[in-house]
């Protein structure tokens, strides 16, 4: 007998499958655990791969929910300060509030208007009134500035109807905010 065939003896007498029926034992054994084991794992990677699909169907229907949700909330909020800008108190202190010696007391009643609005419409965190230029006339808070808008939102109000912005942290307020404006109409557009 060589080294090999010695050793591999030596090995089948450790495990104890020198004996015929030992042999068959632990062959009937493998070919059980080995089809076993390739069906689990079988299965796992089907239950992964379908339980993925599930939950980006979820993912999808609970996103396009989130932006339906959005896009109503959005759709009042616009409404509301649609029809609070519709007002004749806005279009006739506005003109009076950006000159001449009774431009205080015509803010101040801006300022009073934006408060009962903003009282009624908890959403809006403050209201502010612009002039054509982008600079405040009045607002909730009662300080001047903290609102800039550019030229290009400024042109988009004249020729649109409202303006969204993008969202963003208020380190101040401590949440996020979105700006939303829409145009003061007078009588003569």
């Amino acid at each position: 007998m060589n080294t090999r065939e010695h050793l591999v003896d030596r090995g089948l007498r450790a495990l104890h499958l020198d004996a015929l029926k030992h042999r068959i034992l632990v062959f009937a054994g493998l070919a059980t655990l080995i089809p076993a084991l390739g069906t689990t794992y079988a299965s796992y990677r089907n239950s992964v791969h379908a339980l993925g699909d599930q939950l980006a169907r979820d993912l999808r229907a609970t996103s396009s929910e989130a932006a339906r949700e959005l896009g109503l909330w959005l759709g009042l909020r616009l409404r509301e300060l649609r029809t609070s800008a519709g007002s004749y108190v806005l279009t006739e202190n506005l003109a009076r509030a950006q000159g001449g010696r009774q431009a205080t007391r015509e803010r101040e009643r801006l300022r009073a208007y934006l408060n009962t609005i903003r009282e009624r419409f908890r959403d809006h965190e403050v209201l502010f009134v612009l002039d054509a230029g982008g600079r405040v006339v009045a607002n909730t808070t009662g300080r001047t500035g903290g609102l800039r808008l550019g030229t290009d939102p400024l042109t988009a109000l004249r020729t649109g109807d409202a303006l969204v912005g993008a969202a963003s942290w208020d380190a101040t307020l401590g949440k996020a905010v979105l700006v939303l404006a829409v145009p003061i109409r007078e009588a003569d557009g």
